[in-house]
């Protein structure tokens, strides 16, 4: 597994390869991760069947009822 230094010097590679074909777009979004592997920010999608439980899931997670969930759709 890579950590977040090895990733962070792969996407400062690309982000370089992007300057020098100077592709700005996917220069922006190389410093966009980039800057995200800095700050430890993190996304995490849910995906699921309908009333499989992901709002349910996420309620747990965070101990707070964030999102409507309901044995009912």
């Amino acid at each position: 597994m890579s950590t977040n230094h090895e990733f962070l010097q792969q996407t400062a590679t690309y982000g370089q390869i992007f300057s020098n074909n100077e592709d700005d777009e996917r220069k922006a979004k190389t410093t966009l991760l980039a800057n995200k592997i800095i700050d430890k920010e993190y996304t995490i999608a849910f995906a699921g069947h309908f009333s499989a439980g992901k709002s349910s899931t996420i309620n747990a997670l965070t101990g707070d009822d964030l999102l409507p969930s309901s044995p009912i759709p």
